[in-house]
């Protein structure tokens, strides 16, 4: 069953035409820009998809918030 969580993912790296890749491989990563918004930062290491807007404290970049999901 695809959840809606997946579903939207699925829907945004589609409309940035990186969904084959993001299948393909087991490292990927894409970070989408947007002025007056926290970065979004889509990442894969294996069965693992982390997804996290990041903002900027003291220097380091900080994700808030940060989910992390695992795949069959």
């Amino acid at each position: 069953m695809t959840t809606l969580f997946q579903t939207m993912i699925e829907h945004l790296l589609r409309s940035h035409e990186v969904l084959e890749q993001f299948q393909a491989h087991t490292d990927f990563h894409v970070r989408f820009d947007m002025p007056h918004y926290n970065r979004l930062v889509i990442e894969r290491h294996d069965a693992l998809i982390s997804v996290a807007h990041y903002f900027e404290q003291n220097g380091d970049l900080v994700p808030d918030p940060d989910v992390e999901v695992r795949i069959a």
